[in-house]
């Protein structure tokens, strides 16, 4: 649970890169794009410790949904990683892994569920 806890978390990342975007002044780009760039790894280097956690312990549909989830976060980073490089048009490419790894996590979500009930 924790490790979908912390993956809903990751949801204020889409509006900070939005933020970014409209940002005209250097120094609160600048800035921003720190703020970001902490989040964004602090929030995949956390999940993927949980990730490991679900290997050990979770059932291998669980494991494998977390994965993907997983793959969409890792993404997500690249797709940041080249905004803040100045690469704007990553934007797009960013909402395609961010709808994507939405979807996986609600996929996710539901392979939880499934696998509480049958506990």
């Amino acid at each position: 649970m924790e490790l979908i806890q912390h993956a809903q978390s990751l949801g204020p990342m889409q509006l900070k890169v939005s933020d970014l975007l409209r940002l005209v002044q250097p120094d609160q780009r600048i800035a921003a794009q720190r703020d970001l760039l902490e989040m964004v790894r602090f929030g995949q280097d956390r999940y993927l410790r949980l990730l490991r956690v679900v290997a050990v312990e979770g059932p291998p549909n669980v494991f494998a949904g977390a994965e993907l989830v997983g793959e969409s976060i890792a993404a997500i980073r690249r797709d940041i990683e080249k905004i803040v490089e100045g690469h704007l048009e990553a934007a797009e490419q960013f909402e395609v892994h961010f709808d994507e790894g939405a979807t996986r996590l609600l996929d996710l979500i539901d392979e939880v569920r499934t696998a509480l009930d049958g506990m």
